[in-house]
């Protein structure tokens, strides 16, 4: 991987996309069976760097943002500004891990270094230990975070690994440099653009006659005009999330897949579908005759790019109507609409033409225009004239090891997808599964939707409606809030407002503080 990369545009978005109100990094906990080493954790993550040298690499703008950023090798890279140890006070409760994750990845991480960073902690009740790993959406989608995650964990408790070799990176190039390797890029970016125009009409003729063009188009106006209604989340966002989950056996969860014959993401997004009408009975909402708006993210990562970082993704945008009582109905409706998206290709169709757009697009219109329409008093007219929302939930689904892996020697006995919260929708859906668990969550808006357990508790009433009707018998003990180790502990319902402080020690905190570059 060489030094002076281009961001792609959709990558580049992602910067441009934030504000004090919401920053686009994903977050995650890893829960492990022990006290960790901080000094092993770090010389075993180090030793596995080279597998992914964007890790080393930061996000470099250009002069006048004539073009995206680009990225290069920190000359000053010191793994210690992103393996950082983290003290919990005592009683060190779940709740309070919990806490500490929803402020860490509220926190801009510094713009002048990578992109990522895992936070160490200790001091955890039942003697376990944790680490909140925070990776800006720039950088990785959730298809990389796999490659991520091999590199903070093993497979094996004791691998046998090497030191090191020692490295040198070059300094970063001064600003006339960037700026004149961007005018370049650019040009070479709008002279492709033009040697494929004659493509594209040629393609023309074969795309509009084809019944999978006119599928998709009919797809995504059926979203777009559905009638909907707003729910408590769709509204201006406060920038700070809460977080809430739960776990079941992955053998029960594909067990009730087969029966209803469904997909493991059909049966997720039918549980997310099904929760948020109830959240909307729960608030007073009338959802007779209106549909649910659901964002899914689809893989698109090409084989060659398995292992690495990067967005390689597309989204299917999912209409499902509210309003049907039968789960298992509902569960065939959500299979026929993403059947049908999936015949037309919808998610890969969406990604050729957002790419087209924003290759079309020079970076500095393409900066421009998402500043102005994510500018704070855009966002506060925008919800003030309370349009019809785009969204009532992007749903996230990535699958995990099926066996345990280490770090440091620990075995982790979690792992906990948190998820983050975009413009204009309060509500993330989480799924993630590792070793035998299926883990299915959200992430709200602290503000918008305090409630964040609710939500929570109705997936948990949808699954298990689901499996009722599968004839499935329960493999282990019920779903419950956080369930955390050694034993299924539900949590006191916060409602996500509590005023209590979770203290961390401040002094290892002091370089989450720098602003975005914007």
């Amino acid at each position: 991987m060489k030094n002076g990369e281009r961001l792609a545009t959709g990558d580049a978005c992602f910067f441009y996309s934030e504000n004090e109100f919401g920053v686009y990094q994903g977050a995650a906990i890893a829960v492990y069976d022990g006290p960790l080493d901080y000094e092993r954790v770090v010389a075993d993550i180090d030793a596995k760097l080279d597998r992914l040298p964007r890790l080393r690499q930061q996000a470099v703008p250009v002069p006048f943002h004539i073009a995206h950023p680009s990225w290069e090798f920190d000359p000053d890279f010191d793994i210690h500004n992103h393996i950082i140890p983290l003290q919990i006070e005592a009683p060190g409760t779940y709740d309070q891990l919990l806490e500490t994750a929803a402020r860490l990845s509220d926190d801009y991480i510094p713009r002048d270094r990578p992109l990522w960073r895992t936070y160490v902690v200790n001091g955890l009740e039942h003697g376990c230990s944790a680490t909140v790993n925070i990776i800006h959406h720039a950088l990785s989608d959730g298809g990389g975070m796999q490659a991520y995650s091999e590199v903070m964990n093993d497979l094996d408790p004791n691998p046998t690994r090497g030191k090191p070799a020692p490295r040198e990176f070059p300094p970063i190039p001064s600003a006339g440099t960037r700026f004149a390797r961007g005018i370049r890029d650019d040009i070479v970016n709008f002279l492709r653009l033009l040697a494929n125009v004659p493509i594209r009409i040629g393609c023309l003729p074969r795309v509009l006659m084809s019944r999978k063009f006119w599928t998709g188009w009919r797809i995504m106006l059926r979203y777009l005009t559905a009638p909907t209604v707003k729910m408590p989340y769709n509204a201006h966002l406060s920038g700070s999330r809460a977080y809430s989950w739960t776990k079941v056996p992955m053998a029960e969860f594909q067990k009730v897949r087969r029966t209803h014959h469904g997909t493991v993401n059909d049966l997720f997004l039918t549980i997310v579908a099904g929760a948020i009408e109830r959240y909307a009975h729960k608030h007073g909402i009338q959802t007779e005759g209106k549909h649910c708006l659901i964002q899914a993210p689809v893989d698109v990562r090409p084989p060659e790019f398995e292992e690495a970082l990067g967005n390689h993704v597309a989204t299917m945008s999912l209409t499902i109507p509210f309003g049907i009582a039968d789960p298992v109905e509902r569960l065939h409706v959500m299979n026929e609409r993403t059947t049908e998206a999936k015949k037309v290709n919808l998610g890969w169709g969406m990604h050729i033409f957002l790419e087209t757009w924003r290759n079309g697009v020079t970076p500095p219109i393409a900066r421009w225009l998402r500043l102005a329409f994510h500018a704070p008093i855009s966002q506060r007219l925008i919800h003030r004239l309370r349009p019809r929302p785009t969204l009532h939930v992007c749903a996230s689904n990535v699958a995990g090891p099926d066996g345990p892996t280490y770090l440091a020697g620990r075995e982790c006995i979690l792992h906990i997808p948190l998820g983050l919260v975009v413009h204009g929708c309060g509500f993330f859906g989480t799924a993630f599964s590792y070793n035998g668990e299926f883990y299915f969550g959200a992430a709200t808006d602290k503000e918008t939707a305090p409630d964040v357990d609710s939500m929570v508790e109705f997936m948990i009433e949808e699954y298990d409606q689901l499996m009722r009707a599968a004839g499935v018998m329960r493999q282990g003990p019920a779903p419950t809030i956080a369930p955390m180790p050694p034993g299924p502990q539900p949590r006191a319902h916060t409602n996500g407002s509590s005023k209590k402080r979770v203290a961390v020690d401040a002094a290892l905190l002091q370089s989450k503080d720098a602003e975005p570059q914007s």
